[in-house]
């Protein structure tokens, strides 16, 4: 009942109680009736899924959370009920219900949709053929998606290199040169016309690594890819073609859009350009060449004004004048031919310790000191025998060979020592992090990581109650930041994207700001760098620091999720807790007051009536009862002095049979006509407890013997040495354990399958385990061979018998 009309909704909990394997339910964003236990049908979907049913339903594209701002641009219509992605995507299948504009207005006015004034308004207002071949766009844009990303993961799983053209994807290179830029612009304006994404992707080397301004430049270039929306990865290979190529094969990619070469007619005899080996190794990759921009000697130009070293070249000198003075000492020993030999062996040390242009020159120097040194005529360049000629050419050869070998095995050297490093750092930080918990902790090993890895300073964020990014650390130990760097932080917390320095975002900022947030949700943390070189970070070094702070903010997460999951099963175990008491106060204490109550009215009423034999059992169950009540208050207030930390122990040195007469004197009656068997060993040592405190847990072990002992059942008491502890046992003749019960009887609120008639609330087991364990000790159970359950406590033994001074007493 609503409003004063009659509401039929789904009925969980029929459709719980029968269990089914498979469930029909249409409309999953539908909106519960008030007063159900979910407002959404799709929790009651998630709570039947939980329960182990498997669900087939249905959803309209308009009802998607992440399509409601387009739903509402395209139709004018603000849908209100609405499904989460994450829901929809944890679907095993989507299937999509394809209907073309044209039969779903017919449906609508044949009244299968709506009836009536509902079917005409729905026509003229939301179902136009405008809007629904909008939302059949959307549908089939959001299934392609999600088929999309099951071929990449079948792809990746199979290991296929072949491109699979079923969604286009775009790759363009970047490099330093400025038509970079136009290939950038172009690539943009070409996924937009296929509406496919598109990857900027730059090949780190380490001629590129080594030149500033190489790296200044393809800096901007993936500044620009960025803004336009392209994913921007830095990509290590010994070459650019064929990395370019193994990434655009693991990836998909159909299209890749490079530069044209600008390059003279006799560079291209000796040595194909990179763009030529990109489109003849594409294989079914579409490689798309596109002319640069302006004047293309800038690029030159950075090589020309960069710093050459010198020292390689001199020692490469220094080279040829040490092998030509070992050749001359060896000369009358040797033929001419075999000098060459030590002009070779000069030129591989240069390759292995020199530039290639330093290697160059040795080979250059080393041909021309054999000829003028060692070639008749002698000290002349003038060559009496072709032969020596080929001799030349053979040194020259080799030489060149050596130089470009040894510089490329140099180079993957290099690309290997730095990928090497990236990962060990990478690993090294994930590792500290899994084993750290807490906000603070988890970034102060982030910060410390990526200031040691980038030489540089490093500082953090994370919002107050309020949502106010506040200062939270910083390593090496620095400043507050200023109100500015604090404002920089701000707009990063709420816009979710990295701000400051080399981001084209408040570039006044003197810190790259980058948030730490898993997927779409929002930031957990800021962290913000300074740059370590000029003010810009490398791309190698920018990728690097997202990985860092991918790791760092999963790191936050988990530990978020154990908070909620921590305050989570707090809440079940208070709800348990109201549950268990309500339901002592409801029954379990209702019972022996009402017995009570019984016997004292009758006592009251028929004073004359009963015998004495009768009136002596009604006041046996009186004080039965209230025994009974008291033990229930008193279980229920050790127990939550127990869990609020309230316990404090008195250690002292006490004798075991000490403890087991108290125990069996503050029974009293209730044992008085019960067979007790006592075995205690007569040289026992003390143990080191709290006489009261196991008195009490005595006392609960022999009450819940009693409970379960059939009349006339014995009860057993046992106790023996068992290395530092001394092992105290209380067995009876009940009916045992069930399977199982073994390990849970000692939990809270868990009665075993006897005490259904016993009454109680299952706290006094619980009891004694937290009294036993604040002890250092240890409790147990088993089953008996015959009949009946083992209770066994194992009590550390005092290092000496006499009573602990008091300030050693805890």
């Amino acid at each position: 009942q609503h409003r004063g009309m009659t509401l039929e909704e789904f009925d969980l909990d029929e459709a719980l109680a029968r269990k089914p394997k498979l469930i029909l339910i249409d409309e999953l964003a539908h909106t519960n009736a008030p007063g159900s236990r979910h407002e959404k049908r799709w929790q009651d979907v998630m709570e039947l899924l939980s329960a182990g049913s498997d669900v087939y339903t249905t959803v309209n594209v308009q009802h998607l959370e992440s399509l409601n701002n387009v739903v509402e641009q395209i139709t004018h219509v603000k849908v209100r009920e609405t499904v989460p992605d994450q829901v929809v995507e944890q679907a095993n299948e989507i299937v999509i219900v394809d209907l073309s504009p044209q039969e779903l207005l017919l449906r609508l006015r044949e009244g299968k949709v709506y009836t009536g004034a509902q079917a005409t308004a729905a026509t003229d207002n939301f179902f136009k053929t405008g809007n629904l071949l909008a939302l059949r766009e959307l549908a089939l844009r959001f299934v392609a998606k999600r088929v999309n990303a099951a071929v990449q993961v079948y792809r990746d799983a199979e290991a296929t290199k072949p491109t699979w053209p079923t969604q286009e994807l775009l790759m363009v290179a970047v490099g330093p040169s400025p038509s970079s830029a136009k290939l950038v612009r172009t690539t943009r304006r070409m996924a937009a016309g296929f509406g496919a994404d598109w990857i900027a992707a730059y090949v780190s080397t380490p001629h590129t690594a080594m030149n500033p301004g190489l790296r200044e430049s393809v800096t901007e270039n993936l500044r620009l890819a960025h803004s336009l929306g392209a994913e921007v990865v830095s990509i290590t290979g010994k070459d650019i073609p064929s990395a370019i190529l193994d990434y655009a094969h693991d990836r998909n990619v159909t299209k890749i859009i490079t530069g044209k070469p600008l390059r003279s007619r006799w560079r291209e005899l000796i040595s194909p350009s990179p763009v030529d080996r990109l489109i003849r190794e594409s294989g079914d990759i579409d490689v798309y060449v596109i002319r640069g921009e302006g004047n293309h000697t800038s690029s030159r130009r950075i090589h020309s004004t960069a710093h050459i070293p010198k020292k390689p070249y001199a020692a490469s000198v220094a080279m040829v004048v040490l092998s030509s003075v070992l050749s001359w000492a060896v000369y009358p020993f040797f033929e001419t031919s075999d000098l060459s030999m030590v002009y070779l062996l000069g030129i591989t040390g240069t390759a292995l310790f020199g530039s290639r242009g330093a290697t160059l020159l040795a080979t250059v120097l080393s041909v021309a000191s054999f000829n003028v040194l060692y070639v008749p005529p002698r000290f002349s360049f003038n060559v009496e025998a072709p032969r020596h000629i080929w001799t030349f050419v053979v040194m020259f050869a080799v030489g060149t060979i050596i130089s470009l070998l040894t510089f490329r095995l140099r180079q993957q050297v290099i690309i290997s020592r730095e990928s090497e490093q990236r990962t060990a750092n990478l690993h090294r930080l994930s590792r500290r992090l899994s084993s750290l918990r807490g906000t603070d902790v988890v970034l102060s090993a982030t910060i410390e990581e990526i200031a040691g890895v980038f030489s540089t300073q490093v500082i953090a964020f994370i919002t107050d109650q309020e949502g106010k990014a506040t200062f939270c650390g910083g390593h090496p130990v620095s400043l507050p930041p200023t109100d500015k760097e604090i404002g920089v932080a701000q707009w990063v917390f709420d816009n979710s994207v990295p701000a400051g320095a080399g981001t084209g975002t408040l570039e006044g900022s003197l810190l790259l700001h980058m948030p730490l947030r898993v997927g779409d949700n929002s930031p957990l943390a800021v962290v913000s760098v300074f740059p370590p070189d000029n003010n810009r970070m490398r791309p190698e070094q920018m990728q690097l620091l997202e990985s860092f702070c991918s790791q760092a903010a999963l790191a936050l997460e988990v530990d978020r999720l154990e908070q909620q999951r921590r305050v989570t099963d707090s809440q079940i175990e208070t709800e348990r807790l109201r549950s268990s008491v309500l339901s002592t106060v409801s029954h379990d204490l209702r019972t022996p007051i009402a017995s009570i109550q019984g016997c004292s009215e009758s006592l009251l009423e028929n004073e004359t009536v009963f015998s004495n034999e009768t009136r002596r059992e009604l006041l046996h169950t009186i004080t039965d009862e209230s025994h009974r009540i008291s033990s229930m208050i008193t279980n229920l207030l050790d127990m939550t002095r127990l869990e609020g930390g309230g316990l404090r122990l008195y250690l002292m040195p006490i004798p075991i049979d000490e403890i087991v007469g108290s125990s069996l004197a503050a029974m009293g009656q209730r044992i008085a006509e019960r067979e007790i068997n006592i075995l205690l060993p007569p040289d026992l040592p003390f143990v080191l407890v709290d006489e009261m405190l196991i008195q009490h847990v005595m006392t609960n072990l022999l009450d819940n013997a009693l409970k379960y002992s059939p009349e006339g059942g014995s009860i057993e008491i046992a106790a023996r040495q068992e290395g530092n502890f001394i092992c105290l046992e209380v067995a009876d003749q009940g009916p045992g354990l069930a399977p199982g019960e073994e390990l849970i009887i000692f939990e809270k609120f868990q009665r075993g399958r006897a005490s259904q008639n016993t009454g109680g609330v299952g706290l006094g087991l619980a009891i004694c385990k937290a009294i036993v364990e604040a002890h250092n000790g240890f409790i147990s159970a088993k089953n008996e061979k015959t009949q009946g359950a083992r209770f066994m406590i194992s009590l550390p033994i005092a290092p000496h018998s006499e009573a602990l001074p008091e300030d050693q007493q805890t």
